[in-house]
């Protein structure tokens, strides 16, 4: 029983009773006013975060129901009501105690007046209280003026601060070897400065070694104050080469340094006459150098920076070089000035025994002037251009095999071409079409081709107004050979045979001279023979006939000799074997 008393007068562990009885024990009372400090320390805390969290919950709470409500209007009053609240309503408060305590000291020193001057005692006591009351009413009236203008200024310094700071960039600041070259975006751009200084110092690269590393600080600065990469490069330079740098105008092929001028504009001047016989002979054409060509100042080591002369005789400088050109038809020593963009009198200067060498297909070498810097032109132009026509092929039974008849001519159409022509140095080095237009359509032609099959030979007449016919048909040269077979050429329709002036020509089966030409025709001297059986041949091109028409003659009889008359580049006998009126390849037929 008594231990049970006991415990229930044991206070909890870690309560307030706890550590109060701990407080008359040796030391105790330090754990007491420890305790007493987290206490005091956490209600005040809890106190604090209880009337923020109240604040925060009303403000969204009035927020959100103004939003979920779906009005503006809503949102806004609750906004203001929030705001009236946790702001206005001290503001008024303050007005309404400073109105309040100016009531009572005008009351104090009315009561003053009415007081005997001789009653010192209440006249000090008053003094006390008008001083005290004046004292508090301009403490209220800043703690007023602070409430009303905090905010404002608070605006104004937030605005303030956020301007300052959008005008501000991350940026590096640059120090190598002991020396600070300013500030840089990143270090990209270090790296490209010291490619682009390594290009200017062309000569004089082994006295320098920028392999040194660059101490970086990263830094808020004003976008004014951060360099480029040629801006960093002329600093690096005049920082770290110091006389021996000094300012030009540098002059990069397709991006490389080459030189470095002070005359720019003179420069330009030259340069741009270096184009000019290209602008004379070219109308609308859009000159330039093939190479990029630019300028780009700054600063340049001393060593690199030339005189204008010195300029003119690197930009000026003309090589020669060969190419080889394969002549044409009709080529003369102008043509071919033109067509490599020369003048004749340039191309006989450099090439004086060419005028000798120009035959067709002859390929030459011509030399031809180099320039260091060669010339673009771009050229577009508008002509016209023929539109070949197709040719559609029908087959038909009523022509052999091998035959074949051209029922409709085809006709080329014309369109007009829009093509950009690029030339450099005056010759033509591409063509791209930009667009075409048909101005005339092409007609196409209609070829009929033959599929019936050609007999092997030709029927056999035992007595054909006396002559015997064998179907089968001969040889009809003493000798030769084809130079030209059937349809060798368009139009060509039998077979060439080579041989010797005044070879015999014999009669390829027996039949009846029917036709003799010995006039001036494409066949020239020609001769034609009808075998009866539907089969006819011509022998053309003969130098001397030796039958007339109505020649009865055998198979193998001579009936002329091989020339070259009529149509014809050397001596030959033209042979044609005809059926029904339409020729077919002899090559199938002569049998012997």
């Amino acid at each position: 029983m008594p231990h049970d008393a006991a415990s229930a007068l044991k206070p909890k562990f870690l309560s307030y009773e706890y550590f109060r009885a701990k407080k008359n024990r040796p030391n105790g009372q330090y754990i007491y006013y420890f305790y007493i400090l987290c206490y005091k320390t956490g209600l005040r805390t809890v106190s604090l975060f209880r009337k923020a969290g109240i604040f925060f919950k009303e403000l969204f709470r009035f927020i959100f129901i103004g939003l979920i409500a779906g009005t503006v209007v809503n949102a806004y009053r609750n906004i203001k009501a929030v705001v009236k609240r946790a702001y206005y309503k001290g503001v008024t408060i303050e007005k309404k105690q400073i109105a309040k305590q100016r009531r009572e000291l005008e009351g104090i020193k009315e009561e003053r007046k009415l007081l005997v001057r001789t009653d010192n005692k209440q006249l000090t006591v008053c003094d006390k209280r008008i001083t005290q009351y004046e004292r508090s009413i301009r403490q209220r009236v800043f703690k007023y003026s602070v409430r009303i203008f905090s905010p404002v200024l608070a605006l104004i310094l937030l605005i303030g601060s956020l301007l300052v700071w959008n005008g501000l960039e991350v940026a590096l600041r640059v120090e190598y070897n002991g020396i600070d070259l300013g500030y840089i975006k990143n270090e990209s751009v270090y790296d490209d400065a010291v490619a682009s200084i390594e290009d200017r110092i062309i000569g004089i690269e082994t006295r320098y070694n920028f392999s040194a590393t660059p101490i970086y600080k990263i830094s808020h600065i004003a976008a004014a104050k951060i360099q480029d990469t040629e801006q960093f490069v002329n600093t690096f330079l005049s920082a770290v080469l110091g006389d021996e740098v000094d300012e030009a105008i540098g002059v990069y092929i397709d991006g490389k340094f080459l030189l470095a001028v002070t005359e720019q504009e003179k420069l330009k001047t030259f340069m741009d006459s270096l184009l000019e016989p290209y602008h004379s002979s070219e109308k609308n054409a859009v000159v330039g150098f093939l190479n990029d060509v630019t300028f780009e100042s700054g600063m340049y080591p001393t060593v690199n920076i030339k005189t204008y002369d010195q300029a003119v005789t690197t930009l000026g400088k003309v090589d020669t070089t060969t190419v080889k050109y394969t002549c044409v038809k009709n080529d003369t020593t102008s043509v071919i000035a033109e067509k490599n963009g020369l003048t004749e009198e340039t191309l006989l200067k450099l090439n004086p025994d060419i005028a000798s060498k120009i035959s067709k297909g002859k390929v030459l070498k011509i030399t031809v002037p180099e320039p260091f810097l060669p010339v673009k032109i771009s050229i577009r132009v508008t002509y016209q251009e023929a539109l070949p026509y197709e040719t559609t092929v029908k087959y038909s039974s009523s022509l052999y095999e091998g035959q074949t008849e051209i029922t409709t001519a085809g006709r080329n159409g014309t369109q007009e071409i829009v093509a950009d022509i690029i030339k450099v140095n005056g010759v033509e080095v591409s063509r791209e079409i930009i667009s075409s237009t048909v101005t005339k359509e092409p007609r196409n032609a209609i070829k009929k081709v033959g599929t019936k099959a050609v007999p092997k030979s030709a029927p056999s007449i035992a007595d054909f107004n006396g002559v015997t016919v064998t179907g089968k048909f001969m040889w009809p040269v003493d000798g030769g050979h084809i130079t030209c077979g059937w349809l060798g050429y368009k139009g060509h329709y039998g077979l060439d045979i080579g041989a010797p002036k005044g070879t015999n020509i014999y009669a390829a089966d027996g039949g009846v001279v029917v036709y003799v030409h010995s006039g001036s025709s494409s066949y020239g001297k020609e001769i034609v023979i009808d075998h009866g059986n539907g089969y006819e041949t011509r022998y053309g091109h003969c130098s001397k006939i030796l039958v007339k028409v109505g020649d009865k003659v055998e198979k193998g009889d001579v009936i002329g000799l091989v020339g070259s008359t009529g149509n014809s580049t050397g001596n030959h006998c033209h042979f044609e074997i005809i059926k029904d009126g339409n020729r077919i390849n002899p090559k199938s037929f002569i049998t012997g």
